[in-house]
């Protein structure tokens, strides 16, 4: 598979499309959690997030998870909500 690098615009393109199809998914909640991955994960998921805060209404948080990448299992990850909140209802991660 060849290395394709993307132009500032195409970026802005893939990112809003996946906001507009997050939103069409779960338009009908109050707020969303996004569960990403310390370092790139969560650069990628506050660009989404900023995105969807311009098409909707809907609050967003986001869940930061830091995995030891010595121990990678599950067990060992660390999770870090921002801002601080508290879940008071089932989660579901996809």
């Amino acid at each position: 598979m060849k290395t394709q690098i993307l132009a500032h615009n195409q970026v802005q393109k893939i990112l809003r499309r996946m906001a507009y199809q997050i939103y069409e998914k779960h338009f009908d909640q109050k707020e969303i959690i996004f569960a990403a991955i310390s370092g790139q994960g969560v650069q990628v998921a506050k660009l989404v997030q900023t995105e969807l805060q311009e098409i909707s209404k809907i609050k967003i948080s986001l869940l930061e998870v830091s995995i030891s990448k010595e121990k990678p299992e599950f067990n060992s990850a660390e999770v870090r909500f921002e801002p601080k909140h508290s879940i008071k209802s089932n989660i579901t991660l996809r």
